[in-house]
């Protein structure tokens, strides 16, 4: 949670609202795609099955 940190809450605000940011984030709007991992797929990704492919 950003709220925990201000600072960089601060900075990730400025960031998003430069013109250029905001251009490419238009850009990829349509290809942006907000899927739901589910518990599998998380633990692929960040749990233990890294630590399988060493």
């Amino acid at each position: 949670n950003l709220a925990d940190y201000p600072h960089l809450q601060r900075w990730f605000d400025d960031l998003n609202a430069r013109p250029a940011v905001q251009r490419g984030l238009a850009i990829l709007k349509d290809r942006s795609v907000n899927r739901e991992m589910d518990k599998e797929a998380r633990e692929n990704l960040f749990g233990t099955r890294q630590l399988e492919k060493q």
